[in-house]
């Protein structure tokens, strides 16, 4: 229908949304949310109808979140490495496990050897991530920096450090951007023209 607004309309500057544009935008993806939780819950209380809720080993997340208007770059969808699109959640349960909430920061590449040794596996080649199961006792989560890229959108790639981050894209501007995580961590100051001895370093 010549009604329907695509990302790129938006992303692009063609196409602004309205303040009730964007209040929709976030009632239907807390719909989505809800949704995905209710039948999370169906599903867990299912396997605990079998008996089988001891030897669950589970991880819950997703690869990606969504952008509501932080950045005039990325308005919408999850065109851009931010923080806002990048930051998921990740929920872990395993038999012998503590329930706890860890502040660290972790990796999705890290859920591959996590269940793994949850499981009782032995890992006998070469992986990328760390198993998280340390945490849930209080083991400190080390360095983990963490980076990728995506394929759209001017192809950007990103580095994280625990306190830099690097945002690159191959196919265009803005470019580049680089963050201090720590002060700024909605990722609104681009420090990449003001500090270019700090750009370098990273």
């Amino acid at each position: 229908p010549a009604s329907w607004v695509t990302h790129g309309q938006v992303n692009g500057g063609s196409r602004e949304l309205t303040p009730a544009e964007y209040r929709e935008l976030k009632a239907l993806y807390d719909g989505e949310l809800h949704e995905n939780d209710a039948e999370l819950g169906a599903m867990l209380e299912g396997l605990d109808g079998l008996n089988r809720g001891r030897e669950r080993v589970m991880a819950f997340t997703a690869d990606h979140a969504e952008s509501f208007g932080e950045h005039p770059d990325a308005r919408v969808w999850h065109s851009a490495p931010y923080d806002a699109v990048l930051h998921v959640p990740l929920i872990v349960s395993g038999p012998n496990m503590k329930p706890s909430r860890v502040a660290p920061r972790v990796r999705i590449i890290d859920i591959y050897p996590t269940l793994l040794e949850l499981a009782g596996v032995s890992i006998t080649h070469a992986i990328n991530g760390e198993s998280l199961v340390g945490l849930s006792s209080g083991k400190s989560a080390g360095t983990r920096a963490n980076g990728g890229g995506m394929h759209f959108s001017r192809a950007p790639v990103f580095f994280r450090g625990e306190r830099y981050k690097l945002i690159e894209r191959r196919l265009g501007p803005p470019n580049p951007q680089l963050f201090d995580i720590v002060e700024d961590p909605d990722e609104s100051r681009n420090l990449a023209e003001e500090m270019p001895e700090l750009l370098d370093a990273v």
